[in-house]
Formats: structure tokens, sequence, C-alpha cells
């Protein structure tokens, strides 16, 4: 299965993404709340989930707090993406929800090898 679910509220943000993903292989299904995140999670199942931090309505935070307290989807890698720094993220020690983070301005290059890696 190469599924991924994007949960990502930029639209020119998710485009980009999903455009490199798809190039790459990837089934890619793109939920543009955080509310959302888990109905669709779960109803799709993907390998990975890739998680905006700062989603309207919801947290990308909270989406992923509600989607690890799940049985079905707890084991679902989540990768945290973000504008803020890495330090900044890990002041809030997220470790328990995000496996891994990728920093907007996203760098494809090694974006490409850290999906890969999740997704073998």
């Amino acid at each position: 299965m190469r599924k991924i679910v994007l949960v990502e509220d930029n639209e020119i943000n998710a485009k980009l993404i999903r455009d490199f993903l798809k190039f790459k292989g990837y089934d890619v299904i793109i939920v543009t709340s955080g509310l959302d995140a888990k109905e669709i999670v779960l109803k799709e199942l993907p390998k990975l989930i890739l998680m905006d931090i700062q989603l309207f309505g919801m947290s990308g935070i909270e989406a992923a707090k509600s989607i690890k307290e799940d049985p079905i989807l707890k084991n679902i890698p989540i990768i945290a993406v973000s504008a803020f720094s890495k330090e900044k993220l890990e002041e809030k020690d997220l470790s328990e929800f995000f496996i891994d983070y990728v920093e907007k301005p996203i760098d494809f290059q090694s974006f490409g090898l850290k999906i890969e890696k999740f997704m073998v």
C-alpha cells in the first residue's frame, strides 16, 4: 500500500506536496481540516500521515492526538509538517504523536527520502 493522507489547509501547499508525492508513485488523499482528519484516516487506513501543525478549527497537534488515541489508528506514523522550527516544536515535546518532522518551506530532496523511509 502506497497511500498517504496529507492534512493541509493551505491549497497551494497541499497541491505542491500532492503533486510531488504522486510523481513519486504514492496515492495521496488531501484533508483540509484537522476536524475531518481522523474520520478520513479511519476510512482510508493509510501507510503514513503528513500533518500540518497550524490548521484552522483544530490544530494538527490535537488531530494527531485524536488519531493516536484510536486503537485502530495508533500505529500509523504521523510526520509533522510546519513552518515552526524543529527546536520550537521540540519544546512542546510532540514525540508521542509525531514520528518525524518536515519544516516549511520543504526541501523536496530530503522530504522524498524521509517519506521513502516510512513507506517501506
